[in-house]
């Protein structure tokens, strides 16, 4: 009788910010030789409490989330990406306590840029109907209402001290996205030093990913059937709705700019913040708002 391989936890996590680039960086680990990265990206298994009440798909049962890793072979890195655990106060924790011998790389955005960039992928979902400046307003006035807090993402330093605190901060490696963005080799490369690992010679794609679109009138019309959704998400298999999405649902779209009304807003609300994470840093962050 063959023994069954024991399941393997991961250990490198890439914990946020949401829309600071992730897609791309678990894109760019799935390409190294020595690191297996989640089929399934935002499992969200260490943050499932702290997620669910957003609608998100989460990995609750320890059995599911190992089966992402039941492909890997003999990889140095299991990995995983889920943007909660940034925002989760107890992710940090609750993932030390499983391995501490974990590596954690964090990707930071202009906070204004970030929650704009949020701002409208709830749009293209329906979830919000306003204006940025109200959407903003309306969050700013109703921190119970947890939904809300989905702009409500960008105070970095309290997160980061959390992961330093608990990891070390040789175990924690900081990215700014708009630096990594104009170099992404460069980028990975620092990636794969912060991991011990040879540089191989791999190449990032150089491919934008969560480009701006715009949902077509089809899409529109289909989204009111509540049968049709959901009969769609039993039918279409996850690895296929990117591409429908794109194809038939969407088309790409200039972004629109950002309102100065809610940028003003945002400036004065994460400037202190913004502070003391570059005092953190020990540098200037390349943020045009915050110039």
């Amino acid at each position: 009788m063959q023994q069954q391989k024991k399941p393997r936890w991961p250990n490198l996590f890439i914990v946020g910010a949401a829309r600071a680039g992730t897609s791309s960086l678990h894109r760019y680990l799935s390409t190294v030789e020595e690191v297996y990265m989640s089929p399934r990206k935002e499992p969200h298994f260490f943050s499932h409490d702290f997620v669910s009440h957003l609608g998100c798909k989460v990995m609750s049962y320890e059995e599911d989330y190992l089966a992402l890793f039941a492909n890997a072979t003999t990889q140095r890195y299991l990995g995983e990406s889920s943007t909660s655990y940034l925002p989760c106060a107890a992710a940090s924790l609750v993932i030390f306590e499983r391995m501490p011998s974990a590596r954690i790389i964090v990707s930071l955005r202009d906070p204004v840029e970030r929650a704009f960039s949020h701002y409208l992928m709830e749009l293209r979902s329906g979830s919000f109907n306003g204006s940025f400046e109200q959407e903003i307003n309306r969050e700013l006035s109703n921190y119970s209402d947890r939904k809300l807090g989905r702009l409500h993402l960008c105070h970095y330093v309290e997160k980061i001290e959390q992961y330093i605190s608990a990891f070390g901060s040789q175990q924690v490696k900081i990215l700014v996205f708009e630096d990594w963005v104009k170099q992404p080799d460069l980028a990975l490369s620092e990636i794969l030093k912060f991991l011990e690992l040879h540089n191989t010679g791999v190449k990032s794609e150089h491919e934008v990913h969560n480009r701006y679109h715009k949902k077509t009138w089809f899409a529109m019309q289909l989204r009111r059937s509540k049968t049709f959704v959901k009969v769609a998400r039993k039918a279409i298999p996850e690895s296929w709705r990117i591409t429908v999405q794109e194809k038939i649902l969407t088309r790409h779209a200039e972004k629109p700019a950002i309102d100065r009304a809610g940028s003003e807003l945002l400036i004065e609300y994460y400037k202190n913040d913004v502070i003391k994470l570059e005092a953190l840093l020990n540098r200037r962050l390349p943020w045009k708002w915050f110039q």
